[in-house]
C-alpha cells in the first residue's frame, strides 16, 4: 500500500530522529520525579541540541514552543501574541538566562493560500521553530472532541522524540469562556455524550474508552508527565515549570 507524501515525511522525520537517538553522541541523565530518567543531550552534542542564542547583557536564551490549538481562533496572531508575553513574564532580573517563547505563527509563509502547497510550508515552518526550542508548553484543551488538538499532540511528540522537556496545560478559557478543570479522559468522553456513565468501560459503538484516570490519552499524558511536573492551569505555569527545570538541570 502507498503511502500519502505528507505521510512519508512524517516517516522520515521520525525515523531521523530515532536514528539520531541511537547515534554515538554524548547524553547524560536526567533525573525527574518519580525515579525516572529523562534523557537529554549534552550542549555541544549538534545532532540533538540546538544552538543556544545570548541576550545583549550576555544571558542565555532558552526557547520554548507555544502549540496549542490557539492558532485556530479568531484573532490566532494577537492570542500568540498574548501567550509570548505571558510566558515570557516569568523571567526574573537576577537570573543568567532568558525564557522567550515562539510560537507557530512566527514564520511568515509567503504565496498564503487554503491549499495542500501551503499546508506543507506550514508544517516545515513549526518543525524548525520545534527543532529550534529547548521545550514546548502545550495546551491540551479539548478541542471539538474529548480530547487535545491532534496537532497539538504530534507536537509534543516531537519534541519529546527529540529528548526535549514537555510542558503541559489546560486553559479553556479562550475557547469556550470560561474556566474548567482538565478532567480525566473518561469524564470527557461522558460528556460528549459517547457513554452513559463516567465509569462506561465501552461507548456507545461499543469500543473501548480507555480507563487509567488520565487527562487524555495515556501517550500524551506520559509525555509531560516524564518530564517530571504536573499539567499547569496557563501557560505562565508551564513556562514556570520550564524555568525550574532549567535550575535543576543546567544549574
Amino acid at each position: 500500500m502507498k503511502l500519502p507524501f505528507v505521510a512519508l515525511l512524517c516517516l522520515s522525520f521520525l525515523s531521523n530522529g530515532l536514528a539520531a537517538k541511537r547515534s554515538d553522541s554524548k547524553l547524560r541523565n536526567r533525573h525527574v520525579s518519580g525515579g525516572r530518567k529523562l534523557q537529554m543531550p549534552v550542549e555541544d552534542s549538534e545532532e540533538e541540541s540546538p544552538e543556544f542564542d545570548y541576550t545583549e547583557d550576555g544571558k542565555r536564551i532558552y526557547y520554548i514552543y507555544l502549540s496549542g490549538p490557539e492558532v485556530f481562533l479568531e484573532d490566532a496572531v494577537a492570542a500568540g501574541e498574548e501567550g509570548k508575553r505571558l510566558c515570557n513574564s516569568v523571567n526574573q532580573p537576577d537570573w543568567d538566562f532568558e525564557i522567550q517563547a515562539l510560537y507557530p505563527l512566527d514564520k511568515a509563509i509567503d504565496n498564503f493560500g487554503y491549499n495542500l502547497d501551503t499546508a506543507l510550508r506550514i508544517y516545515y515552518a513549526n518543525v524548525d521553530l520545534m527543532t529550534q526550542a529547548h521545550a514546548t508548553a502545550s495546551n491540551m484543551v479539548r478541542f471539538r472532541s474529548p480530547s487535545m488538538d491532534v496537532g497539538t499532540a504530534f507536537e509534543m511528540g516531537f519534541v519529546r522524540a527529540q529528548g526535549k522537556p514537555v510542558f503541559s496545560y489546560y486553559d479553556a478559557v479562550p475557547f469556550y469562556g470560561a474556566f474548567e478543570e482538565s478532567g480525566s479522559y473518561q469524564e470527557r468522553v461522558f460528556f460528549y455524550n459517547y457513554t452513559t456513565s463516567v465509569e462506561d468501560r465501552f461507548d456507545k459503538d461499543g469500543i473501548e474508552v480507555e480507563g487509567f484516570g488520565a487527562n487524555d490519552n495515556l501517550m500524551m499524558w506520559g509525555s509531560y508527565v516524564d518530564t517530571g511536573f504536573p499539567q499547569g492551569e496557563t501557560v505562565i505555569d508551564a513556562c514556570g515549570y520550564f524555568a525550574d527545570w532549567i535550575f535543576e538541570n543546567e544549574y
